[in-house]
């Protein structure tokens, strides 16, 4: 399984380009490709998208990334 270094201190939001406030992991469903698996995922929050679920959270981060290739700008979100 790849690892990551993340700054933790310099992070933008998952769901946009702001500074995030908060860190959280999250439990996820399993996806339909590997049923048998549960997933983890590290979330961070800026003050706009504290009170978003992890769905609303996930349909932010697939936007975020079509607009970053849409620019042309590399963009890491983990």
């Amino acid at each position: 399984m790849p690892t990551n270094i993340i700054d933790f201190h310099n992070t933008e939001s998952s769901a946009c380009h702001k500074k995030h406030v908060d860190i959280s992991t999250e439990i996820v469903a399993p996806s339909p490709d590997r049923p048998n698996t549960i997933g983890k995922k590290i979330i961070f929050r800026c003050e706009d998208h504290l009170d978003c679920d992890v769905n609303e959270i996930e349909k932010l981060v697939l936007v975020k990334k079509r607009f970053a290739a849409s620019l042309l700008i590399p963009s890491f979100t983990p």
